[in-house]
C-alpha cells in the first residue's frame, strides 16, 4: 500500500500554507486511508474514491456523492470479475464502497 514519503507530506505543508494555493488530493483510496495519513492537513481538500466522497477544506465531514446511485448492478459484476479472477493468472479484483475494479498484474506474463 503506498503512503506518503516525508518529502511529500512536507511537500504538502507548504503548499497549503501558502493562502495563493488551493490545494487538493484526488485518489482512489478510501477515505479512512486519506483521514490516517493525511487527515492532519487542514487547509488540504480530499476526493476519496475518485470522487465518491469529498471532503472540503477546513471541513472535518466527508460528502457521501454515492447515496443516490443505483448500486443494484454491483452483484452482477462482482460475480463476473470473481470467475475470471478464479480462471485467469495475475488479476485480482478489488472494491471501495461504491467502485468495484479488476486489475491484471502484467507481472504474470
Amino acid at each position: 500500500m503506498a503512503v506518503p514519503t516525508e518529502a511529500t507530506l512536507e511537500a504538502l505543508e507548504k503548499l497549503s500554507a501558502d493562502p495563493k494555493n488551493v490545494v487538493y488530493i484526488i485518489s482512489g483510496r478510501d477515505a479512512a486511508f486519506l483521514e490516517q495519513h493525511l487527515g492532519h492537513f487542514r487547509n488540504v481538500g480530499f476526493s476519496a474514491e475518485h470522487g465518491g466522497f469529498v471532503k472540503e477544506r477546513g471541513s472535518a465531514e466527508w460528502v457521501n456523492f454515492t447515496e443516490s446511485l443505483d448500486m443494484s448492478w454491483m452483484g452482477e459484476v462482482e460475480e463476473i470479475f470473481k470467475y475470471y479472477t478464479e480462471v485467469g493468472f495475475g488479476f485480482f479484483f478489488f472494491f471501495f464502497f461504491f467502485l468495484r475494479g479488476w486489475w491484471f498484474d502484467v507481472d504474470f506474463l
